[in-house]
């Protein structure tokens, strides 16, 4: 942590805050590493299995704040937010992770619309890109419907985001089993959850009765 902390020291002195097509590369190599690190280190919920408050509470807050600070040097940048959402769900911070989420979306929204348009226009691109893939995106979805049903209890929202990611890997022609198998996952989870939730108290009863 100690280097990792002196190499943003170095990426934050001599990074500039960009403009919509300047690419800070050297601070999403950063928040990269910086991610790999915190998973190497058992924080990641996936892989920790609720062992993440016990075993890394000060290395998640130390990632959390450094990716943070990562926002304020870079353009809307999905892979900032997306690994963010990641290590906000990993200290048990259910309520930011959902907000990480929802810029999230935007982003990729965004994004996708204003690479339809370049595309259309036959405008050249920036030689980088901070670009989710496809099936990132859909990963990203994914993790975040897991979070509005495991920990917020919230399942119009992540019906509606299902609803949405289904579309997307239609849309966008997704092949790969592994991550249609996650991508079905989650549809189910979000549909089980909307579908105790919107049933009517009266019918509740009945149910209960019977």
């Amino acid at each position: 942590m100690i280097q990792q902390h002196s190499l943003e020291r170095v990426v934050q002195i001599n990074g500039i805050f960009p403009f919509v097509d300047c690419l800070t590369r050297s601070i999403l190599e950063f928040v990269d590493r910086a991610m790999e690190n915190w998973r190497l280190q058992g924080s990641d919920p996936n892989d920790a299995k609720g062992l993440v408050q016990v075993l890394s509470p000060l290395n998640s807050m130390l990632t959390i704040q450094a990716l943070y600070r990562a926002t304020a040097k870079t353009f809307q940048s999905p892979r900032v937010m997306r690994h963010l959402m990641n290590a906000l769900e990993g200290c048990g911070n259910y309520v930011e992770a959902e907000r990480s989420l929802d810029a999230y979306l935007q982003i990729v929204e965004n994004e996708k619309k204003t690479l339809a348009r370049t595309e259309n226009s036959n405008t050249k691109h920036p030689d980088v890109q901070d670009i989710d893939s496809d099936e990132n995106i859909l990963h990203t979805m994914s993790a975040g419907i897991r979070i509005l049903v495991k920990f917020q209890s919230k399942g119009k929202k992540a019906l509606e985001i299902a609803q949405k990611m289904e579309r997307n890997a239609k849309s966008w022609n997704v092949e790969d089993s592994s991550v249609l198998g996650i991508v079905w996952h989650a549809i189910g989870i979000a549909n089980s959850l909307w579908s105790m939730q919107s049933i009517p108290l009266h019918c509740c009863l009945l149910i209960c009765i019977n």
